[in-house]
């Protein structure tokens, strides 16, 4: 029977597909929580993908134009029930701090030495890059990977590494929960740009199941990786 929740989650909320896959009840109610906040943000791109469907124009739903050479920026706070609350507040210097990689110079150095240049868009929070196709992949899968988020999902491997730490497997736990964030991470986002990148009419759709291909194999290829360098966990014995 085809499971139409995890379908949607996979296609739509990034992070279900670890929290439905660990074992942890607190990394997945991290995760399921995290999705919640993001609900805005969710809404938003169902509807995109319901109106490319329809063929109608994305605008109408507050959306540019999923052209290859506009910069798709993912963000911890970016339309999130959080970012609405925190807009005006005292606190409001916390979105400042929501950066993703190709806001970096290491990210932008990247992206130009693969033939490309990533400008900032005059009077608008976007960046456009041009270039070459691989320069153009690499800077939105850059800017789909917030250091934000990375923290998150840093903070929430933390009871994993100290139940690990009680049997002498701290370090390798930290070794395999690094390369599994880092290989899920990476790969959610490369896929999404892959997808957008591909020469077809439905581009936003492309990209969300090439976010959910990434997402499915970055989870399996991290957790085979760093069983691989780091050992298989030590678990309690009776």
């Amino acid at each position: 029977m085809i499971d139409l929740f995890k379908i949607f989650s996979g296609l739509f909320c990034r992070g279900l597909g670890t929290a439905n896959e660990t074992k942890s009840e607190i990394k997945s109610f991290g995760y399921t929580l995290k999705e919640a906040n993001r609900a805005k943000d969710i809404h938003i791109d169902f509807k995109a993908a319901v109106n490319e469907l329809k063929n109608l124009d994305k605008a109408a739903v507050g959306l540019t134009s999923m052209n290859s050479e506009k910069v798709t920026e993912w963000g911890f706070f970016k339309n999130t029930l959080l970012e609405s609350r925190l807009k005006g507040s005292e606190y409001e210097w916390l979105l400042k701090m929501d950066k993703n990689l190709l806001d970096t110079g290491m990210g932008k150095g990247l992206v130009k030495s693969l033939g490309g240049e990533v400008k900032t868009v005059a009077g608008a929070a976007e960046k456009i890059v041009e270039g070459t196709a691989g320069a153009k992949i690499a800077a939105n899968t850059l800017g789909k990977i917030s250091l934000l988020n990375l923290g998150f999902s840093a903070a929430l491997e933390v009871p994993e590494i100290i139940e690990a730490s009680k049997h002498g497997d701290g370090l390798n736990q930290v070794g395999r929960s690094g390369v599994k964030i880092g290989f899920s991470t990476f790969l959610i986002g490369l896929g999404s740009s892959i997808g957008k990148a591909l020469p077809t009419k439905y581009k936003f759709i492309a990209s969300l199941i090439g976010g959910a291909i990434g997402g499915m194999v970055g989870n399996k290829a991290g957790e085979i990786t760093g069983e691989a360098l780091f050992g298989k966990p030590v678990r309690a014995t009776a």
